[in-house]
């Protein structure tokens, strides 16, 4: 009878875990969680960030753009920007260590299939300024 009840549980561990695990494969709650979080902390600090951005009255800067998110658009560059304006766009593979960037000219900087419409497929949307109003655009909806 002890024996019994032992493998009945063992089983029913078993079958937990197991249910763990394709609940976490098939749907993630776990990376959803996650991001849930860092989505209330962005939208939390966003206004601050953007009130010091402001106040440093930066206008020249280059930073890296790393598209990793599934997407109809993935950028990942290098971007320069002189006056609040993109002037140099340097593509790069940021998953390889020894990709180098390569200059990416201005007329290449839109998706052809998706131009000015998607954000995220034309570079001459990331400046700061815009990236700030996009963000706070898509938290207010």
């Amino acid at each position: 009878m002890t024996f019994l009840k032992l493998q009945t549980a063992k089983t029913a561990v078993i079958i937990t875990l197991l249910l763990g695990v394709i609940i976490q494969v098939l749907y993630n709650p776990i990376s959803s969680a996650k991001h849930s979080l860092t989505i209330s902390r962005v939208r939390a600090e966003l206004p601050q960030a953007r009130v010091k951005w402001d106040a440093q009255g930066i206008t020249d800067y280059t930073f890296e753009i790393q598209g990793d998110a599934r997407s109809i658009c993935q950028p990942s560059a290098v971007i320069e920007v002189r006056n609040n304006v993109v002037v140099k766009v340097e593509t790069k593979d940021f998953a390889s260590d020894d990709s180098l960037a390569q200059l990416l000219p201005p007329e290449k900087w839109a998706d052809p299939d998706w131009g000015e419409e998607v954000f995220l497929c034309s570079y001459v949307h990331f400046t700061m300024p815009q990236i700030f109003d996009l963000l706070e655009e898509s938290f207010q909806n």
